[in-house]
């Protein structure tokens, strides 16, 4: 008796694992196309702190963590401005039709949408744009850990 309710639980454990797994891939990949490091320039501006822009020496990495997430790093190493930040992003594609400055050649837009990281713990939205020959354009933007506002900006 004692084998029997052993096999049975293993084969339920079994039997919801592989669903589960089979669920989690259900999404189309949109991070893929979205991976890379790309040059920014920058804007910060915080409570206490004079705004700062430039671009020399700052990037961001894009790298997949699932179909429809991405981990977004920040390096920016520009004289007195220092910056390594990262964080998770969700990727919800953005209808072409409802995006009215159309531009030859764009091929997808999406909204990344990241948890905790605007004023008052709320979600940080921010704009990607992919064209057809891979080319990526994108206005990123977060509240860091010092409360500071920074704004990326990639156009290659």
């Amino acid at each position: 008796m004692n084998k029997l309710v052993w096999i049975s639980c293993v084969g339920v454990a079994t039997v919801l694992t592989a669903c589960r797994e089979a669920n989690q891939e259900v999404t189309p990949d949109l991070a893929s196309p979205l991976v890379g490091k790309f040059n920014v320039t920058y804007l910060i501006a915080g409570p206490m702190s004079q705004t700062r822009q430039g671009g020399t020496g700052s990037f961001v990495r894009l790298e997949r963590k699932s179909n429809n997430t991405l981990l977004v790093k920040v390096r920016i190493d520009d004289g007195m401005v220092q910056v390594n930040d990262q964080y998770e992003a969700r990727i919800t594609p953005v209808s072409l039709q409802a995006y009215s400055q159309q531009e030859a050649g764009l091929r997808s837009r999406y909204s990344l949408t990241a948890a905790n990281l605007s004023p008052l713990g709320g979600e940080s939205v921010s704009q990607i744009s992919l064209f057809q020959d891979g080319t990526i354009r994108a206005a990123l933007g977060y509240v860091n850990s010092l409360g500071q506002t920074v704004s990326l900006g990639v156009n290659l």
